[in-house]
């Protein structure tokens, strides 16, 4: 038997799997279906906005660079139809991607 490299079985690529993230939403919960469609990311920035966190202290929480962080909260408002931050803690809570008393919007 040969072992070298080419002799071994063709294995399946990356670009002939499903996409992991179509697989999770064909078994979603059909009652969460409503809820905006966020990354895991977005989710993440969304908690870390809805604590409190600045820009950069979101960076620094999850290594992200600046310009990153912008780009999430860029995505974040477009997909919850919003135009700030403290719009998208209010409609994060909502429709239930937040929990009011863990996430009470403050007024400065």
């Amino acid at each position: 038997m040969n072992s070298s490299p080419r002799h071994w079985p063709k294995m399946a690529t990356t670009s002939s799997l499903p996409c992991a993230a179509s697989v999770v939403g064909k078994l979603a919960d059909p009652v969460k279906s409503d809820l905006p469609d966020l990354s895991g990311r977005e989710r993440e920035v969304l908690h870390l906005l809805a604590d409190g966190s600045s820009t950069k202290e979101i960076g620094e929480h999850l290594v992200l660079s600046l310009n990153t962080v912008n780009f999430h909260l860029r995505n974040l408002c477009q997909k919850l139809g919003v135009r700030s931050r403290t719009q998208a803690i209010k409609v994060g809570q909502q429709v239930g991607l937040l929990d009011e008393a863990k996430h009470p919007i403050r007024v400065a």
